[in-house]
């Protein structure tokens, strides 16, 4: 009789340790899933840009704009700044074209202003516009 108890209380221990092993496991697949969803979120960033445009030489210029993704910075050499409106003028159009559409550059997709873009993990640190 004691031998007959003692096997019934082996195998419902067997039993509740299947079943939090089931339960544990579904919680470890959830869990995981959870992960995939969170580091995909983290994953993307919201891109901005910003302009620094620096005199070079009478009426010549150089305008780089930086990103908070990693991507590479981009430069664009101007001359006559004062037909084209100036310094202001040409930042300003540029902007507009970073915010409406983005640029391609050099193979490289600047995604427009405000989007979500995964980090740049390329080698490419500077390419000119």
């Amino acid at each position: 009789k004691e031998e007959q108890a003692k096997k019934e209380r082996i195998e419902l221990a067997q039993k509740e340790l299947a079943n939090t092993s089931d339960k544990l496991k579904r919680e470890i697949a959830e869990l995981e899933k959870t992960k995939k969803r969170l580091l995909r979120k983290k994953s993307e960033i919201t891109i901005k840009y910003t302009y620094k445009f620096t005199l070079t030489m009478e009426d010549e210029g150089v305008l780089t704009i930086d990103n908070n993704a990693g991507y590479p910075t981009i430069k664009q050499i101007f001359s006559n700044i004062e037909e084209q409106g100036g310094q202001e003028n040409i930042i300003e159009n540029i902007k507009n074209t970073m915010n409406e559409n983005g640029v391609l550059i050099d193979n490289i997709y600047f995604e427009k202003n405000g989007n979500k873009t995964p980090p740049y993990k390329g080698k490419i640190n500077l390419v000119y516009y």
